[in-house]
């Protein structure tokens, strides 16, 4: 299990910088929430056009998942966060199958479920 901490920036308009943490979801997480939204901004275009940074690399993502991590990340503390677009490997068929058959269990344990519906 990835769990993604976002940064926190004065200013939304800061650049997203994030870290991934890797986790078992069998043992004790620390405190995070998911996220949910749609993949697709409201013309219903899903295209990585965004680019965030993890782990001092560059990571693209669409319009609305860049849109939503700007909309939770915080201006004096970071954030622990499960959002399936960056925590699931999306280049992986055989993860994103066992993913999200645990997506029940990831979304049970998310101290909240935030949603962001543009």
């Amino acid at each position: 299990l990835r769990l993604l901490r976002i940064q926190q920036a004065p200013s939304c308009q800061d650049p997203i910088q994030c870290t991934l943490i890797h986790e078992t979801l069998h043992q004790l997480l620390p405190p995070f929430e998911a996220i949910s939204y749609t993949w697709a901004d409201e013309s219903g275009d899903s295209l990585k056009k965004a680019t965030i940074s993890i782990d001092s690399r560059v990571f693209g993502v669409t319009l609305n998942c860049e849109r939503a991590l700007r909309r939770v990340r915080l201006r004096t503390q970071s954030r622990l966060v499960w959002i399936d677009a960056i925590c699931i490997n999306q280049d992986s068929d055989a993860e994103k199958t066992h993913q999200v058959q645990l997506m029940a269990q990831i979304y049970a344990r998310a101290k909240r479920v935030l949603i962001y519906i543009g």
